[in-house]
């Protein structure tokens, strides 16, 4: 989909302990090109969520300061693409 557009609807923040970073965001554009074997409908792509990432220190670095997502979630709306699958 290549006019589609991801963008913060908020800033990224952690959580009140430093843990978690939590990024809304909204994806725009259209459905314009053939993805995974599905004709394209020319649909609005309108969906929107958030991705909270749990932070680690990331002791393979030598305690240089560095994190690692340790794990990954997401909650979000789906496109009439992906409903199609």
């Amino acid at each position: 989909h290549p006019d589609c557009v991801v963008e913060f609807q908020h800033a990224p923040m952690c959580d009140r302990e430093g843990k978690w970073v939590w990024c809304h965001w909204v994806e725009s554009g259209h459905w314009s090109g053939e993805s995974l074997g599905v004709t394209p409908g020319y649909t609005v792509l309108d969906v929107g969520g958030h991705t909270r990432f749990l932070l680690e220190e990331d002791d393979d670095r030598g305690g240089d300061g560095s994190y690692k997502i340790a794990k990954q979630v997401v909650y979000r709306t789906f496109s009439d693409w992906e409903l199609s699958l």
